[in-house]
C-alpha cells in the first residue's frame, strides 16, 4: 500500500506545459508549431519530455512548399536528446541523438542512406530542441559560441551568439519583454526572443530562402518557480529506424 501511495504521488507531481507558435510569411499565418513539455519529478530521474508538432504549408516565390517534423526530445541537465522525423517537400527523413555516459550517438535516416557516427560528449553544446525547452539547463543565451546538434537535419553547426537586447513583443494584446539573441546556421542568420522566465515567445530564421517568423499564440504565464529539474543526463529509448 504505501508502495502505491508513492508511486501516486510522483504521478501526481508530473506537469504538462503547452505552447503554439502561429508561423508566418509576409504577415501571412502558414503553419502551426506546437509543444507540450512534460516535467517529470520523479527524485531518482528528473527530466522533462519535450513532443513537438510542425507543419507549414506555404506558397515561396511561386512554389508550393511544405514541412513538417514530428519530435519527441528528453532533456535533463545537459543538451537534449532527441528523435525526430521530417517531411519536407515530400522527401522523408529520420534523425536520432542518444547520448550515454561516454558520448553522443547520431542516426540519420534520408533518401541517399544511413549514417550513424559516435561523437564525444562535449562535442554538442545544445541541440535545437533545447531552444523551444523553457526549462532547459542549457538555453542559447548561457553562450557566446554555440556547437548546435540540429533535429532537422542531423548536422552540428558552431555559430557565434549575439544578444540583441531587450524588446516588446505583442502577443494577442499584451506586451511581453523578451530579450532577443542571434545566431547563424547555414540557412542564415536567426533570431529568438525569449521571456523573463525563458518562454521562447517569438522567432524568425530562413527557409525556402525567404524569411520566416513564429510568434507565440498566447502570453506566457508567469511562474512561481521556473527552476528546471536536474539530473545526470537525458535518455531517450532508442527506436528502430
Amino acid at each position: 500500500m504505501m508502495l502505491l501511495a508513492l508511486l501516486a504521488s510522483l504521478a501526481s507531481a508530473d506537469t504538462t506545459d503547452s505552447y503554439t507558435w502561429d508561423i508566418q510569411l509576409n504577415g501571412n499565418i502558414v503553419g502551426h508549431r506546437t509543444l507540450d513539455v512534460q516535467t517529470i519529478d520523479d527524485p531518482t530521474d528528473p527530466r522533462r519530455v519535450l513532443r513537438v508538432w510542425t507543419d507549414i504549408n506555404a506558397s515561396v516565390m511561386d512554389q508550393q512548399a511544405t514541412f513538417q517534423q514530428r519530435m519527441t526530445a528528453v532533456a535533463g541537465s545537459g543538451p537534449a536528446a532527441f528523435h525526430a522525423s521530417v517531411d519536407q517537400n515530400g522527401s522523408l527523413s529520420e534523425y536520432q541523438a542518444r547520448q550515454d555516459g561516454y558520448g553522443w550517438t547520431l542516426t540519420s535516416v534520408e533518401r541517399r542512406g544511413v549514417r550513424s557516427e559516435d561523437l564525444p560528449a562535449n562535442s554538442v553544446d545544445l541541440s535545437t530542441a533545447d531552444l523551444l525547452d523553457p526549462g532547459s539547463r542549457v538555453p542559447i543565451w548561457t553562450f557566446t559560441d554555440a556547437r548546435v546538434l540540429t533535429a532537422e537535419d542531423g548536422l552540428i553547426w558552431q555559430t557565434p551568439v549575439t544578444r540583441l537586447g531587450a524588446s516588446d513583443i505583442v502577443i494577442d494584446g499584451q506586451t511581453v519583454l523578451a530579450e532577443g539573441y542571434e545566431i547563424e546556421p547555414p540557412a542564415g542568420k536567426m533570431q529568438l526572443w525569449y521571456s523573463a522566465d525563458g518562454v521562447l515567445v517569438k522567432y524568425a530564421w530562413r527557409w525556402m530562402g525567404v524569411r520566416a517568423e513564429a510568434l507565440l499564440q498566447d502570453p506566457p504565464r508567469q511562474t512561481l518557480d521556473t527552476t528546471p529539474a536536474i539530473d545526470d543526463g537525458p535518455v531517450v529509448t532508442e527506436t528502430a529506424l
